[in-house]
């Protein structure tokens, strides 16, 4: 179960250093930052979703 969560973080990261890169060569979009927003709130409403969920199993286990 942790190697999912693991993996979602890899992603996040992976796609947050991708996105930074790309703003950084001073060529910005701005429909590519307000998608680029929308994805990473997205992003991080599931990845806390799945860390509350294995705090919620971590709990029920106890």
């Amino acid at each position: 179960m942790s190697e999912q969560h693991q993996t979602a973080l890899e992603r996040f990261n992976a796609i947050d250093q991708m996105i930074n890169e790309g703003l950084g060569s001073g060529s910005i979009n701005p429909r590519y930052t307000e998608a680029h927003l929308r994805l990473k709130e997205k992003q991080e409403a599931q990845l806390l979703a799945a860390l509350m969920a294995e705090v919620s199993e971590k709990e029920e286990k106890s």
